[in-house]
């Protein structure tokens, strides 16, 4: 019998009807109103918005980097590799891969690519994107170590020494690489040739490839909720567990100092930074795809370029913030010709702040560097003062030989200067770096009360576990441990409103002892008053164990 819906759409579809006209579904690899026409043949030659998107992804990133060299000069890092540089190192290798992947063999008819050919570049361009999640991951990953106080941002050692299977560098790049290889090779076992089709290389999403895309946006949907989930459990962890942040600080201040710190300090600024990325990397994957299979419809193109563009300035973004070299940088140029309102009020890395920035500036160039030579800004020297109260107090808890209580200030303090013009040697400091730290010492000297409280050499500010108790009416006495934090034990910056100088210089001096003394003073009374307190618990909980046996 003569069928008039199959007379339209021709062998090649299948003739449907919605009630009020007849439409036509293509065969695979036909298009057309009837059908008629292989896609083949429709898209030879055209390189259509997948070559401007592998440009975009290419070239964007390195046009930001020249960008940035043009605006803040050529930087050099003085640090070695540590885990984050290397994870945001080969995520770049990655897409500068599937970029050039993208821009030469998207469209097999334009080189004139066989199929096996276009099958190899299909698993390459996924490998390399699925690889560059897994580096946003894993990047997310290491700030949760950091976060932790799991390890310093290195390769292969923790903060004790031992070297743990997540610190190690072969586990989290050759398995990874393993794992993912395994992945997309055993999921494309059965019919991925499909998805490599004679007019993409990019992957064919329609019916009947839907059963061979599962596995593979559901492995992409398992990284996504593991990103969001190590961001969810950073983000707890700074908000519930702050005694982690202060044990960092802590050893920074101690231990590994200013400089070693930028290298924690770049970690902790990237937690929300890690996850964007993956977010941003898969919604560009999705729209890769998509706009390769359907070359002739604009939107996908230019939806396609648009998150190809802003997944490499955020890339861009993400590389200056998390750079200890770059970011001061921009920083100071925010600080000095952007408004007040936007305008970042202190320079956390340079400890400059902007009226100190703002007023070096307005010097002629020859006359600003003279300025600059030894610099040091009022937060530097407040630093420097924080530090010599640290040692200072260590020197006076030792064994000195003045017996008299000036005499072992006096020479407690030439301990203090002493150990840190060795300091400046070590480094290699300049003369007028020299001159500044001598004149800073006297300021500090001045600073320092005639008489020195007995408890200066014994107080070393700890966390320390203490136990309260409150009574409870249901549930009788119950007791709550906690931390108490020697904050003055940390260094607080003092920045000023923007537009307000630094007043009274050897006032605020005075002022920060005064206030330090009494955070000292309170840290002793709330740690006595929480002993005494774990102290009449403990014989209580006795009393009433045994009390009525002692009582008979």
């Amino acid at each position: 019998m003569f069928n008039p819906c199959n007379a339209v759409c021709g062998p090649n579809a299948k003739c449907g009807f919605n009630g009020t006209a007849m439409f036509c579904t293509c065969g695979w690899g036909w298009t057309g109103e009837r059908c008629d026409r292989l896609l083949k043949e429709k898209y030879k030659g055209n390189m259509g918005y997948s070559t401007t998107v592998g440009a975009t992804i290419t070239l964007g990133g390195l046009l930001f980097r020249i960008l940035k060299v043009c605006i803040i000069g050529i930087t050099l890092s003085e640090q070695e590799d540590d885990p984050q540089d290397t994870h945001q190192r080969f995520r770049s290798y990655l897409m500068s891969a599937a970029g050039i992947i993208m821009t030469l063999f998207s469209n097999p008819t334009v080189f004139g690519i066989d199929q096996p050919t276009c099958r190899f570049y299909f698993i390459a361009l996924h490998f390399c994107y699925i690889m560059a999640m897994c580096q946003w991951v894993w990047e997310g990953f290491n700030v949760n170590q950091v976060i932790r106080f799991v390890h310093a941002n290195e390769w292969e050692r923790d903060w004790y020494g031992n070297r743990p299977l997540g610190v190690r560098l072969a586990p989290r790049m050759i398995g990874t690489t393993f794992v993912v290889s395994s992945f997309l090779l055993i999921t494309f076992q059965t019919g991925w040739y499909r998805l490599a089709a004679e007019w993409t290389c990019v992957g064919v999403v329609c019916q009947e490839t839907v059963n061979i895309w599962f596995p593979i946006f559901f492995g992409v949907c398992v990284l996504a909720i593991t990103g969001l989930g190590i961001y969810e459990w950073s983000f707890l962890i700074e908000r519930r567990r702050p005694l982690l942040g202060y044990m960092i600080k802590f050893k920074i201040e101690r231990e590994l100092g200013h400089v070693i710190g930028r290298r924690i300090k770049k970690c902790r600024d990237n937690d929300f930074m890690a996850l964007m990325g993956l977010v941003l990397l898969i919604i560009q994957w999705l729209s890769v795809i998509f706009s390769s299979d359907r070359r002739d419809d604009p939107m996908w193109g230019v939806i396609t370029v648009v998150t190809a563009g802003i997944y490499s300035a955020f890339c861009a973004f993400q590389e200056i913030m998390t750079c200890p070299e770059d970011k001061p940088k921009f920083v100071e140029l925010f600080q000095r010709f952007a408004p007040d309102f936007f305008a970042p009020t202190y320079n956390e890395t340079t400890m400059w702040s902007i009226f100190e920035v703002r007023q070096m500036f307005k010097l002629p160039k020859e006359e600003r560097e003279a300025a600059m030579e030894g610099y040091l800004t009022m937060n530097e020297q407040l630093y420097l003062h924080h530090r010599w109260n640290l040692r200072l107090n260590h020197f006076l808890g030792e064994e000195l030989v003045s017996v008299e209580p000036d005499d072992k200030i006096n020479e407690a303090l030439q301990r203090v200067y002493l150990e840190e013009m060795r300091r400046i040697e070590d480094n290699n400091g300049t003369d007028e770096e020299k001159r500044s730290v001598q004149q800073a010492f006297t300021e500090y000297y001045d600073s320092i009360p005639y008489k020195v409280t007995p408890d200066a050499g014994e107080l070393e500010g700890r966390l320390e576990l203490v136990t309260l108790a409150t009574e409870d009416p249901k549930f009788g006495i119950r007791l709550a441990k906690f931390f108490i934090v020697p904050e003055f034990h940390t260094f607080q910056p003092e920045v000023p409103a923007p537009g307000q100088p630094y007043e009274r210089w050897r006032e605020t001096l005075h002022e920060r002892r005064f206030y330090q003394n009494l955070e000292k003073d309170i840290y002793l009374i709330t740690r006595q008053a929480a002993h005494e307190q774990a102290t009449f618990i403990n014989s209580a909980i006795l009393f009433s164990v045994y009390g009525n046996n002692v009582a008979r």
